[in-house]
């Protein structure tokens, strides 16, 4: 199966998810948790295998190389996808726990 998704759609989606958390109260975001478990890149989408192994990531290390592609002090890789990814994942599990609804 083949899916596809604009680059287009996603500014949209990003922009819609985010602009609805910051309507009911989210301004900032504070993790309370650094450490998170992921699968890597390369064993993502291998099944015929044994289960992957598990990495730690940690959203202090994602966040601060992210400011650094922001101010422009590193230049943007394709490892900030998955680091973004990582962030949004902890956004939207706040988000989910919190007290605020989001409908």
């Amino acid at each position: 199966m083949k899916i596809s998704i604009s680059i287009n759609e996603l500014k949209n989606l990003c922009r819609l998810l985010l602009d609805k958390a910051e309507k009911i109260g989210f301004k900032e975001i504070e993790f309370d948790v650094d450490n998170y478990w992921f699968v890597s890149s390369d064993e993502r989408k291998v099944f015929k295998e044994n289960t992957p192994s598990l990495c730690v990531g940690s959203i202090t290390d994602d966040i601060q190389n992210l400011r650094k592609v922001l101010d422009k002090t590193n230049p943007s890789t394709s490892v900030d996808f998955d680091r973004l990814a990582n962030v949004l994942i902890a956004v939207g599990e706040k988000i989910s726990c919190s007290d605020k609804v989001y409908l």
